[in-house]
């Protein structure tokens, strides 16, 4: 639910941005949204979870790039790590 694109369209409609970069063209760009929309295509929102500060802190994501590329752990072990330690503290406040 709320991932198809017809639910995205609903969404666009309600002036809320789409959750993929493929419909972010469908966004006025004389719109509310459209300025976002159109920094959406190449810029990056960090999570608004309340414990996305303690993530970034805890420096999960740079340990597990730095596990993959040292050859320490594959791709899916360091994610499934990472995954689970941002787990633990995201909803934190």
């Amino acid at each position: 639910m709320f991932t198809d694109g017809e639910s995205q369209r609903k969404l666009i409609a309600a002036n809320t941005l789409p959750n993929n970069t493929v419909q972010l063209a469908d966004v006025a760009a004389g719109g509310i949204n459209g300025p976002a929309a159109q920094a959406a295509v190449r810029g990056w929102v960090t999570p608004l979870a309340p414990g996305w500060t303690s993530a970034e802190k805890s420096n999960v994501l740079p340990e597990m790039l730095e596990r993959i590329a040292t050859g320490k752990a594959s791709v899916r072990d360091a994610a499934r790590e990472a995954d689970r330690r941002i787990d633990a503290v995201i909803n934190e406040r």
